[in-house]
């Protein structure tokens, strides 16, 4: 695939890096624990890292989203009428990892480092990073119009807040190799419906390669090729 150049702006364009926490990435965390099989998403952990530096070197906005899984009282107010008539009482109803204020809750370690005071962390409950959050009125009012999105899991946070992106009319770039899932079946799926759908595909070396250039201009150098909570900007 050919390098374009110009693809992104540094003052329009921003990173987003989705729910990675130790529920979902950390060998010992919720999904583990569950069962699952993480290695994908603990394997993206160093390339997040470098996207982010890249990003900050750029002079872009970074802003990280953390899921905040809902306590047992809770869940159990959401009790849905049809699922429990059809015998699957727990269908739609979140599952019991990165509980707020929880190690499962925290940006694995790894990135946590990488979080800079002048980044934004977005809180949510559900699974778009836009759904009664102020992620929105954040990038509107930066008068952000691209995203370069990271983070896991392909087929639930990921793409659930990439769609939700496109209805709200942003340019959208998800980093192909810098996502992922448990499943690699949802994980393919996902990707393609998004490249097709709601935004844009592209492997980590052409995003890379565009904020070195990006970090270039903004230096006033030439460009060459390249190959925690935020605490004041918390929302």
């Amino acid at each position: 695939m050919p390098h374009p150049q110009g693809l992104f702006g540094r003052s329009e364009t921003a990173l987003l890096v989705v729910d990675m926490q130790n529920a979902f990435c950390d060998l010992r965390g919720g999904f583990a624990e569950a069962g699952r099989d993480v290695s994908a998403q603990h394997g993206i952990i160093p390339l997040v890292g470098r996207i982010v530096d890249a990003a900050h070197r750029a002079g872009i906005l970074v802003a990280w989203t953390i899921q905040e899984g809902l306590g047992a009282d809770d869940r159990a107010r959401l009790t849905r009428s049809i699922p429990r008539i059809l015998g699957r009482p727990d269908a739609g109803i979140p599952e019991s990892w990165c509980i707020r204020n929880t190690w499962d809750a925290e940006i694995v370690a790894e990135l946590a480092e990488h979080v800079r005071a002048s980044d934004f962390v977005v809180h949510k409950l559900r699974m778009s990073a836009f759904y009664s959050t102020t992620l929105d009125g954040l990038l509107r009012i930066r008068q952000i119009r691209s995203l370069i999105v990271v983070g896991v899991n392909t087929e639930k946070c990921v793409e659930s807040t990439v769609r939700e992106a496109s209805f709200r009319d942003y340019d959208v770039v998800v980093v192909g190799d810098a996502v992922a899932t448990t499943d690699p079946r949802f994980h393919d799926d996902s990707l393609a419906k998004i490249d097709l759908y709601f935004g844009s595909v592209l492997p980590s070396e052409i995003v890379l390669d565009a904020l070195v250039e990006l970090a270039g201009v903004q230096a006033g150098g030439t460009t060459g090729r390249s190959r925690y909570e935020g605490r004041s900007g918390s929302m």
